[in-house]
């Protein structure tokens, strides 16, 4: 029996691919192991979105290449190879296959000794692409569209996956029934920007007319919106959040509230749009908000630090992440005058630990409250509030008759939240 080790890096839309490129071993005859040593192909599919993940996916490949023995086949994929081409294949020869974003779907011909076709367009899921899933029985990453078409100056995604391009509706739809068919309760639908859905293939209304055809999936229990850019999100968008299957959580990076700042860096709308979004997003009620920030970004001054830590000291927001500005060459912003990496370090730390006091004050007000669990394994589940893999989880006490079943939280920490089971046919209280 043929096996593949896959270690998966970065992102979940990175999380999606690596699902298909087990797929497509699948079909060769290969099945996934958890141990190298025993693997006929050691896969990597990497992240190269800032160095830290360049240098993450470096060290895992360069500590595969040295336990690699004689007939193992070490394949590195995705969007190191994509960012830095033949470079860095000269500097890796430890590597036996690359496989760039062009050329996911030749992994399995390459491994067999074959060329790959050339494909003039990065990779673009389509429903009948298999997927061996990484996450729980209950729920999956829904991946609608590839590429960026924003150009953050920062960002370095536009220059590795493209232009933002969208799957049809009817494309979608077949893979989510086959996703519910294999037990998928919950969707989690992701993309670079997912208020853009739509709009390169002719779609006026993209993702509140997807989210309406996805509402008609037998399965599908919870629908959950990740990564919206504030100036997408429109009135409309905002009073579809928690109605029908759609839940009442949004995931919306606003990277910054200070208008020079947010100029620099290139974000559409600026501080209108961030304002706007939060207000409508107030106003629906309710809404478990998750955003990001950067600190450190090169017009950030001390005054437009202070801005944004005031504005998150008083935001409604329940989970926050934060990121140190990272200068990546190829970026508008790599030109810029940076700060001293220690400046940029002390206000990330002092992001942090207002973001730990946000996390444990909002876990703290949901004591005494009951709230819809999807229980995943072992006595832990999530509540709408908690995206997988990022916002913690429910400890939960007791046996639930249903997978999706209530639960009264007693306690809180600053991660994850503990409770009981309640009866059958029990109304939450919390959401």
């Amino acid at each position: 029996m043929k096996k593949v080790y896959l270690v998966s890096l970065g992102c979940p839309k990175n999380t999606v691919d690596s699902e298909v490129l087990l797929g497509l071993l699948e079909e060769e005859g290969y099945i996934a192991t958890s141990h190298p040593r025993e693997a006929q192909v050691l896969l990597v599919n990497t992240c190269a979105f800032i160095q830290d993940a360049v240098e993450e996916s470096i060290d895992t490949i360069l500590t595969l290449a040295k336990m690699k023995h004689a007939g193992q086949c070490l394949v590195v994929a995705g969007c190191l190879p994509q960012r830095y081409g033949e470079k860095v294949r000269r500097a890796m020869p430890e590597v036996d296959i690359w496989v760039d974003l062009h050329n996911l779907e030749s992994l399995p011909a390459l491994i067999k000794g074959r060329r790959a076709p050339p494909i003039p367009h990065a990779f673009l899921l389509h429903y009948h692409h298999p997927r061996r899933r990484l996450t729980s029985a209950p729920w999956a990453y829904l991946k609608i569209a590839e590429g960026c078409s924003n150009r953050c100056s920062y960002c370095t995604i536009p220059y590795i996956k493209g232009p933002f391009r969208s799957r049809p509706i009817g494309d979608i739809v077949q893979e989510v029934r086959r996703l519910a068919a294999d037990g998928v309760l919950e969707i989690n639908i992701v993309s670079q920007d997912i208020t853009r859905y739509g709009e390169d293939i002719g779609y006026k209304y993209g993702l509140l007319d997807l989210l309406d055809t996805l509402e008609g999936v037998e399965g599908i229990q919870w629908i959950r919106l990740m990564y919206a850019h504030p100036a997408g999100v429109t009135p409309e968008l905002a009073s579809r959040i928690g109605k029908g299957k759609v839940l009442p959580y949004l995931e919306m990076p606003i990277q910054h509230v200070n208008d020079k700042v947010l100029s620099t860096m290139g974000r559409r709308g600026g501080k209108k749009a961030v304002m706007e979004a939060l207000d409508r997003v107030s106003r629906v009620g309710g809404v478990f908000l998750r955003t990001t920030v950067m600190v450190g970004f090169p017009s950030e001054g001390e005054a437009e630090f202070q801005e944004l830590m005031g504005f998150l000291r008083g935001a409604p927001i329940f989970r926050l992440a934060v990121f140190p500005y990272s200068p990546e060459e190829g970026t508008p912003a790599y030109t810029m005058k940076h700060h001293r990496r220690n400046i940029i370090l002390e206000r990330y730390n002092e992001v942090l630990a207002i973001q730990s006091e946000i996390h444990l004050t909002r876990n703290l007000e949901l004591v005494g409250k009951s709230l819809p669990v999807l229980v995943e394994d072992r006595g832990w589940g999530r509540f709408p509030g908690q995206a997988p893999e990022v916002d913690g989880k429910v400890r939960i006490e007791g046996k639930t008759e249903t997978p999706i079943g209530m639960a009264l939280i007693t306690e809180a920490d600053g991660v994850d939240l503990y409770g009981s089971t309640l009866p059958s046919g029990s109304r939450g209280s919390g959401t």
